[in-house]
Order: C-alpha cells, then structure tokens, then sequence
C-alpha cells in the first residue's frame, strides 16, 4: 500500500482496500494522502476544487474531521491552509470539540487570510 501511495496511484489503493477490508484508518490515509497531493503538489497539478470535491465525499463527519486535521499539519501552501480551514469552518463545526479549539481556527484563518493579502 506505501508503494502505492509514494507512486499516486490513488484509485489503485481504494481498489486494495476494497478488495483486503481494511479499515477507516487506511481509508483515511489514503484520502490524506490523495488531498494533500491535489493541495501541495507543483504549482502545475494544484487542484484546490477537486482536493475541496474528495473532502466533500468522504464518507463520515468524523473521517472529513481527521482528514482535515491530518492536512492542517502538513500543508505549506497558504492557500492549502486556507482551503482546509474553511472547510472546517464551514462544514465541521458541529464536529470542533470546544470553543478554544474554535477560536483557534479561526485566528488561524484570519492569519493566512493576512498573509495572503500582503502577496
């Protein structure tokens, strides 16, 4: 499966998963892995509204949740960041544990939406 996943074959490995049954936490990392490659791949391949479509399709609440904070840890990008933010904030809030960790993002968003402007 690491194979498959260093050599992009997205599809490939949901294919495997389906055939070996295993569970949401290989689902997870392979949809991680496909959005992080959309949002910080080369200026060329960076496909923010597909990367926004497989967040949108994933299969749980919970799942969408640990995707995007898995993708808050990794991403460069400023509008990585900022993609993944709001969609947190704007699909997930029932799924944000507290009101800190609400505040929180939203600085955070605030802070690249900051950034972004200076450019």
């Amino acid at each position: 499966l690491n194979i498959l996943l260093k050599n992009k074959a997205f599809s490939l490995a949901r294919e495997w998963v389906q055939v070996h049954g295993h569970g949401n936490d290989i689902t997870r990392q392979i949809e991680e892995e496909y959005i992080y490659d959309l949002l910080e791949g080369s200026d060329d391949i960076s496909d923010p509204y597909t990367a926004q479509g497989v967040l949108e399709d994933l299969s749980s609440e919970s799942m969408k949740l640990n995707v995007c904070e898995g993708l808050l840890s990794r991403c460069h990008k400023l509008e990585s960041i900022m993609l993944v933010l709001q969609f947190l904030l704007s699909h997930l809030v029932s799924q944000i544990p507290s009101e800190k960790k609400m505040k929180s993002l939203t600085n955070q968003l605030l802070g690249v939406k900051a950034l972004l402007t200076d450019r």
